[in-house]
């Protein structure tokens, strides 16, 4: 009994440490170290949750080039289950060529399987699945595209493979 409440104790520790982080504080640190590689993130909107966080109309620029437009993202942290959800990711016109509009993105990593990072991921026209394996330093991702997503992405396509099941990138960092 004494060690139930002890775990219990621990819990309740680290999900108030969690729940009052200030995750903005952190969010603009990250963003002045991102400044020395020529990269800036401005966004609209923040919201801080118990649990989780929201940023709401990115814009990243590189070199003072904005890149894209994004709608939303929303963080949850959770101590033993951790997603980012990524809504419409929408590519200035310079980069339309090499990367396509994303509608979502899942990022997903859980604590029940710690060597793994899922990645899922909807463009218009076709579906990434996939997983970056952090003890095998490996990048894992299957596409499944129709023939226009193909044809407008040639560039971008000729480093993925022709599997039964789609097109495969496997990249080992």
């Amino acid at each position: 009994m004494k060690i139930l409440k002890y775990i219990i104790t621990i819990l309740v520790f680290l999900y108030s440490l969690i729940a009052f982080f200030p995750k903005e504080k952190v969010l603009n640190y990250l963003n002045t170290k991102l400044i020395d590689k020529k990269i800036y993130i401005d966004y609209e909107k923040f919201n801080d949750k118990l649990l989780a966080f929201e940023i709401k109309g990115i814009k990243p620029f590189y070199e003072d080039i904005k890149v894209a437009n994004i709608q939303k993202i929303k963080f949850k942290i959770f101590l033993f289950d951790n997603k980012i959800v990524l809504n419409n990711f929408l590519v200035s016109s310079g980069f339309r060529d090499f990367i396509p509009n994303i509608k979502k993105v899942f990022i997903r990593y859980s604590v029940f399987n710690p060597k793994k990072i899922v990645l899922k991921a909807n463009f218009v026209g076709a579906k990434l699945n996939g997983f970056i394996n952090i003890f095998n330093r490996k990048v894992f991702l299957r596409l499944q595209a129709k023939s226009s997503f193909r044809y407008k992405y040639k560039m971008v396509l000729k480093y993925f493979k022709k599997t039964k099941k789609g097109l495969v990138f496997e990249y080992n960092f």
